[in-house]
């Protein structure tokens, strides 16, 4: 009853023709939400004219083998460092991003040589700590959104360390704008305790030919990971794609083709006067197919969620494609944070048009609208909050700056509250309004009240367990080059800007993953399984379980990381990307095999 004023101001704008919820009018809406979001993320364009200041930003400190493991720069026993008055994006107060502005006078296009940045003096305490950064961490700092890194210092020996007490920016122009920087630090000084040290600085602008929307290229380009090596990977990929398409078109042609030899024999028996009355495989489900699924209301969730999840996996991509080097990670993770609170309407809409469909096949289901509701918004941020409870968790305890502030902790929960939970109730009343002017007059299908037997299939590779473990191979190969470097970026200092491949690798990934899934789906039918609804989402999201996998494989053999932190923190990581990856997954899969179904079955009847 408590939602019964919510509906009726719903009900009572059905004289407007503008209300029908059309797939077009979702679409607008979409957009419009996807420019907002734009306008929040986008970040401006610097330009300087001579003298101006510019700001050299103090980062974080970074391990060499832990690239997740980072401390606040003002920890470090070294030049005082100035309060930042600049406010922070979203993205970066959910970054856990501590920005101070270093005592550099820096003036645009105006070189400088060893300018006194201040004098230290450390004690012993001070000592031990800065020998141990010495040994295992770098620096970063930030000029004009460009990071660069540097070395605190060096080990010579032993029980002997040299730190550098001179730092070289070269900063290169392009017209009135920086387009890149480089740090060389110098001066190595035997370091001990109680003893003064002289730090100093120089600044060199350098003409550059780089254009300012490839800015990017001159820090993230690695010759590990070059565009020709990408290319030839994705080239590589579609090839696999090919091959394995060719392959199941070919098992999906003979099983075709033997289905219509056996309707040809049918229909001849039948014109000899013979009856016809043993069916088997799966046109004896036709009575059971159309079952509503166990857990209706999960099931109806994960429907919703996926196909936001799938809606925002586009916009963030599409965002990544046009401002491909001009963009950064923070303002994508604002974009995502806004976008997702902006189009919880979708999963609302998706996951209580489903359940009003199950509801005419079963009359028990309507008053479980409102649970149903709330799982779907509960579930992907209750599910991304636990995960980032227990590495905040861990990094406060380390004393690590690996977590987010509170601040962009209650920006979030506001949003989540007062905008992601009245657009996803409102989603979920169209999709019941959309539902009674639009299906209604359909045919219900027939159900049979007892389900149907389900007995052993005749080989062991038809089973269901089996069929989920190989329709999620073929999928993990459409992406597993992709998925490699993209993990290599993460987790092993490596990065890369070129979205535009992963674009295409994503639409890889959905091409194959309904592919395979209308294909396993079949083969399920075929054994006479009617449970295909859960089944078809594994056959999707069984894609997530090899990539979980992977993760392990890197853990253990291809990366340095180690200790409780870097640990709890890696595996919570991974599961958040996974996340998406088989929620989607699972979306695409039982879509595509609700349309086979019931084309096959809308067939049937006809013969």
């Amino acid at each position: 009853m408590q939602y019964a004023g919510i509906f009726s101001l719903v009900k009572c704008s059905s004289h407007y023709s503008a209300w029908k919820m059309r797939p077009y009018s979702l679409l607008t809406v979409t957009v419009l939400v996807c420019v907002f979001c734009i306008g929040a993320a986008s970040a401006s364009r610097h330009t300087y004219v001579d003298g101006d200041e510019i700001k050299i930003y103090a980062g974080k400190v970074r391990s060499r083998t832990n690239p997740y493991e980072t401390y606040h720069s003002q920890g470090v026993p070294a030049c005082i460092l100035q309060a930042n008055e600049e406010s922070l994006s979203l993205g970066q107060l959910l970054a856990g991003v501590y920005v101070n502005t270093l005592a550099r006078n820096i003036r645009f296009n105006q070189n400088k040589t060893h300018k006194l940045m201040c004098q230290q003096t450390y004690n012993p305490d001070e000592t031990e700590r800065l020998k141990e950064l010495i040994n295992d961490y770098y620096y970063e700092l930030i000029i004009d959104e460009l990071p660069v890194w540097g070395a605190i210092g060096e080990q010579t020996s032993d029980k002997e360390f040299s730190i550098f007490l001179h730092q070289t920016f070269y900063i290169g122009v392009n017209g009135n704008e920086i387009v890149n920087v480089t740090l060389v630090t110098s001066s190595p000084t035997k370091f001990e305790s109680d003893t003064v040290y002289t730090y100093t600085y120089s600044v060199v602008f350098q003409p550059s030919k780089v254009e300012y929307t490839k800015r990017f290229l001159t820090v993230f380009q690695t010759s590990y990971l070059t565009p020709r090596a990408r290319f030839a990977s994705l080239i590589s990929t579609c090839l696999i794609v090919l091959f394995l398409f060719s392959l199941i078109a070919l098992i999906v042609s003979r099983v075709l083709h033997s289905e219509q030899a056996r309707m040809e024999k049918e229909a001849h028996l039948r014109s000899d006067g013979q009856d016809i009355s043993d069916e088997s495989g799966w046109r004896c489900l036709y009575a059971d197919v159309f079952r509503v699924p166990r857990y209706p209301g999960i099931f109806c969730a994960i429907l919703g969620c996926g196909t936001q999840l799938l809606v925002l996996a586009t916009a963030v991509i599409s965002l990544s494609v046009m401002n491909n080097h001009t963009i950064s990670n923070h303002s994508l993770m604002t974009f995502t944070v806004y976008g997702y609170a902006l189009t919880s309407y979708i999963a609302g809409y998706v996951s209580g048009y489903q359940l009003m469909g199950f509801g005419f096949l079963s009359p028990t289901m309507a008053s479980r609208w409102i649970r149903a509701f709330h799982i779907t918004f509960i579930l992907v941020p209750g599910i991304y909050a636990t995960a980032v409870f227990f590495s905040s968790t861990v990094a406060i305890l380390y004393g690590s700056s690996e977590f987010p502030y509170i601040k962009g902790v209650i920006i979030v929960l506001c949003l989540w509250v007062f905008v992601a939970y009245p657009l996803c109730l409102v989603g979920v009343l169209c999709s019941r309004y959309v539902f009674r002017r639009t299906e209604r007059r359909r045919n219900i299908p027939h159900v049979n009240q007892i389900p149907r037997l389900v007995l052993r299939p005749p080989r062991k590779l038809l089973a269901p367990c089996s069929l989920l473990l190989v329709s999620g191979i073929i999928p993990f190969f459409a992406i597993f080059l992709e998925f490699s470097f993209v993990f290599a970026s993460v987790w092993s200092f490596r990065i890369f800007h070129f979205h535009g491949l992963i674009a295409i690798t994503a639409i890889l990934y959905i091409v194959v993953t309904a592919f395979v899934s209308v294909v396993a789906t079949f083969l399920l039918l075929s054994t006479e399984n009617h449970y295909w609804k859960w089944m078809s989402m594994g056959f999707g999201a069984s894609c997530s379980m090899y990539a979980f996998a992977y993760a392990i494989f890197f853990y253990v053999f291809k990366s340095s990381m180690h200790g409780l932190l870097m640990f709890v923190v890696y595996y919570s990581y991974c599961f958040v990307f996974m996340l998406p990856l088989a929620l989607i997954g699972a979306t695409v899969s039982y879509f595509s095999a609700s349309y086979f179904v019931k084309s096959i079955y809308a067939q049937g009847k006809n013969d």
